[in-house]
């Protein structure tokens, strides 16, 4: 595959969600509930994490179907800026688990396997890191996103 190109900046993560979330989850019988630390500036390629999360967001909402709780957090986690998606739909069967960031692997039957693998690919890129997983005790998957922390001051 080609090389990507990054963009590095410094931008507020809370502002990019609050751009993505309501759009897509515009005419979702769900409830989205949005928890945003203030003022925190990550190092990353806006456009692509602006990607990322709308994928993340995308999976999440679909993972629940018509109805469930979405919620969307952003706050510091040591010299991290932890971006966490949640949803309450089935989870991921554990079996899938390892191979959710492999390209063209897909348990959607309309997926094309390329929405994680992609976004591992550019979290990693911008010196991040993407983690995905079960909610452990209760139904649902957890997706979350590190990204560099600027110190501010």
């Amino acid at each position: 595959s080609r090389e990507e190109k990054y963009y590095p900046e410094d931008f507020d993560p809370a502002l990019l969600l609050q751009e993505i979330s309501p759009s897509l989850a515009s005419g979702w019988k769900g409830k989205t509930t949005l928890e945003i630390t203030p003022y925190l500036k990550a190092r990353g390629d806006k456009e692509k994490t602006h990607r990322i999360l709308d994928n993340g967001i995308r999976n999440a909402l679909q993972a629940m179907g018509e109805e469930g709780v979405l919620r969307i957090s952003v706050r510091p986690e040591g010299r991290w800026v932890k971006i966490q998606i949640e949803d309450t739909g089935p989870g991921i069967p554990q079996e899938e688990i390892p191979r959710l960031f492999t390209p063209f692997h897909t348990t959607k039957t309309d997926g094309t396997g390329l929405g994680l693998a992609y976004s591992k690919k550019a979290v990693e890129g911008m010196g991040g890191r993407i983690e995905l997983d079960n909610r452990g005790d209760q139904a649902g998957a957890v997706l979350k996103i590190f990204l560099p922390k600027i110190q501010e001051g």
